[in-house]
């Protein structure tokens, strides 16, 4: 506890008072001590026990908020210093996305902090779900018992889509026959990498197969199964030149995740059939020594 003196002046007719500046002075309650003294008397002293009450706010200070940005899914904290000497003060956190409006109270995270100097105290709260995926305002606001108000300021974090990893599982260095129907089977399996586990059914993505070994050629388009694996069997048709061609796999962008290829360094192989034909002669009849020049040509699909 304080002591602190307050001169007295006299206002005549034994009347005295004194102002007290509570600047700059500890909250709570205050006891009043009056002395009074004079020639031939004994002295008088008056205590009045709580007599009067200082409400000063909550401090809130040295505000830290972690992740600023991560995927759907992870769990934030929001740490803060109170000091409320003289009370108890409940702590809220409060939410919103930017943009829509009124700040929500989060749930289940008030704390409360009773007669404290500079206590740490931590707020959390998972984004658990796709719809969660936006720009968050934050703030954080005391309020005591009696009355006293105070509010951080609005900081901002982001939940973001998650990554995925597309990982090959079969058909590179692999051969097909462009001729007829021939195909060469490309399998990748896609990852989340926030829980490592593979993907659900029904997940829309694809493979991509240059066709003159540089350009992509379009979306060869399927779908995931119930364990992460996309397929597609490949028959190559005449867009696609013989030789070596790169392929990837591919996941559509998609509510929660992003865009993904796997890494550009997987290749097959594409053949064709030659195609041999006799144009000349065809069906004629030469007479013994003569000379007969035969004709043709040799095609491919």
């Amino acid at each position: 506890s304080s002591v602190y003196d307050c001169p007295a002046l006299n206002e005549g007719n034994g009347y005295y008072n004194c102002t007290f500046n509570l600047s700059e002075k500890s909250g709570g309650l205050y006891t009043i001590t009056v002395r009074a003294n004079r020639t031939n008397y004994n002295d008088g002293v008056l205590t009045m026990t709580n007599q009067f009450f200082h409400q000063v706010n909550t401090t809130l200070a040295s505000l830290v908020y972690a992740p600023k940005n991560a995927p759907w899914g992870t769990q934030f904290r929001f740490n803060i210093t109170v000091t409320d000497e003289d009370d108890t003060a409940e702590l809220n956190l409060w939410e919103r996305k930017v943009g829509a409006g009124s700040f929500t109270l989060v749930g289940s995270q008030n704390q409360f902090c009773s007669d404290c100097t500079d206590q740490l105290v931590t707020m959390v709260r998972t984004y658990g779900a796709i719809g969660d995926i936006a720009e968050w305002e934050w703030k954080i606001n005391s309020s005591d018992t009696r009355g006293g108000t105070n509010t951080t300021i609005i900081n901002r974090f982001n939940v973001t889509k998650r990554n995925v990893t597309v990982i090959y599982v079969t058909g590179n260095d692999t051969d097909v026959n462009r001729t007829n129907n021939n195909v060469t089977k490309l399998i990748a399996q896609i990852i989340d990498d926030f829980t490592g586990l593979p993907f659900d059914s029904g997940i829309s993505g694809g493979f991509y197969v240059t066709t003159n070994g540089a350009l992509f050629g379009t979306k060869l388009a399927n779908t995931t199964n119930s364990t992460g694996h996309i397929q597609y069997d490949f028959n190559p048709s005449c867009t696609y030149l013989t030789g070596n061609q790169k392929w990837i796999g591919s996941l559509d962008e998609q509510s929660g995740y992003y865009q993904t290829n796997s890494p550009v360094n997987l290749t097959l192989r594409i053949w064709a059939l030659l195609q041999n034909n006799v144009t000349y002669p065809y069906g004629q009849s030469f007479q013994l020594g003569s000379i007969v020049k035969i004709e043709g040509n040799a095609s491919d699909d």
